[in-house]
């Protein structure tokens, strides 16, 4: 089995961004990164206690997204620019393709957009 090239469109890439991290030629991609919240598992007990344990869920997967951010950067010994985004779930990223790749395999990422 071929490896898949960096960029290519995947289950967690949509295409928009897929297409502009083929074209950006090695440049950083601003992507926003969905964080993977399972809202079934959330109680319907109240509104409050729903709205506490959704907020707990973002917290946990933002921080295992930053993680994954941190040991790249690490890695290749370079940095990115982050920005949270906790009410939409989400954190803005501008990295290179092969950053994009890694967040799409993370379990704690939903999805990939372009920003």
């Amino acid at each position: 089995m071929a490896e898949k090239e960096p960029g290519q469109p995947g289950a967690k890439i949509t295409k928009t961004l897929a297409r502009r991290v083929a074209q950006s030629k090695g440049k950083p991609v601003k992507a926003v990164v969905f964080a993977a919240i399972d809202a079934d598992k959330l109680t319907l007990e109240s509104f409050a206690a729903r709205a506490r344990q959704r907020d707990a869920a973002v917290r946990e997967r933002l921080g295992s997204i930053m993680e994954r951010v941190r040991a790249w950067e690490t890695q290749h010994g370079q940095s990115v620019d982050v920005e949270f985004r906790p009410n939409d779930a989400s954190v803005v990223v501008t990295g290179p393709a092969e950053l994009v790749d890694v967040l799409a395999a993370d379990e704690a990422v939903a999805v990939l957009d372009a920003e």
